[in-house]
């Protein structure tokens, strides 16, 4: 189910480039949560083998971005993710920006 759905991804974006990387880790993200069956670290490690295969080695710097950036990037969603209540109370009480 989880290959469908990132062929899928991929054929929708055509070519991977720098301007959507990102994009595509969330989405991915977004696919992965919705197995029962892979969890944690698992689910990470499928994200970042999706991109990697579907990157190709044409591009050294978008490779060395799959590989040194998007596992912090996925971190980072997570933990945003785990902690968006946490984020909003203390963005409302410390950052005037945000009502």
């Amino acid at each position: 189910m989880f290959h469908d759905r990132v062929k899928q991804i991929f054929e929708r974006v055509g070519v991977v480039r720098r301007s959507n990387l990102i994009p595509l880790c969330i989405d991915l993200m977004k696919e992965i949560e919705k197995s029962k069956y892979v969890v944690g670290l698992e689910k990470k490690e499928a994200v970042l083998q999706a991109m990697r295969e579907n990157v190709g080695d044409d591009d050294e710097r978008l490779v060395e971005m799959c590989d040194n950036v998007l596992p912090y990037v996925i971190d980072l969603v997570v933990f945003l993710a785990k902690h968006k209540r946490i984020l909003k109370d203390f963005t409302t009480k410390h950052c005037g920006c945000v009502n």
